[in-house]
């Protein structure tokens, strides 16, 4: 099921990144570029769908990464060998509990960290998140 809603925010990022002030880092701590979008997790193909449609327009022009961040926390999990028990711990003491349980583990910096280690510079970064995935949700 198409959600209108996620479709309408989906057709507002190309002409966004395609902005002078996105491509140039204006406004953004002159850093590089980035935009993070968050969405419904049961929207996650329409996502990514679209992604792919974004990004063989985007690349056209310039050059971007693409980083899931549900993926990234997946591989670090993977990476230390705790994924698998991360999914059994979550049927035991459910998503809240996993949640806090996480949260040192998955702090910001480290995910940060991981993705500058893994990752390959490039002047644009697109991040994709499902909404449950964020804090408060």
């Amino acid at each position: 099921m198409i959600d209108p809603v996620l479709e309408y925010r989906l057709s507002q990022i190309q002409s966004r990144i395609n902005e002078d002030r996105f491509l140039k880092n204006n406004g953004s701590g002159n850093e590089i570029g980035f935009w993070i979008f968050d969405y419904p997790a049961q929207c996650e193909l329409q996502v990514r769908e679209h992604l792919k449609y974004l990004l063989r327009h985007l690349e056209k022009d310039h050059k971007f990464a693409c980083l899931n961040v549900f993926q990234i926390i997946i591989d670090m999990l993977n990476e230390r060998g705790l994924f698998e028990r991360v999914c059994q711990q979550e049927v035991k003491v459910g998503t809240e509990t996993l949640k806090k349980q996480l949260a040192g583990p998955l702090n910001q910096k480290k995910i940060a960290d991981f993705i500058a280690k893994k990752s390959i510079w490039l002047p644009r970064i697109l991040s994709s998140l499902p909404a449950w995935a964020t804090p408060g949700h």
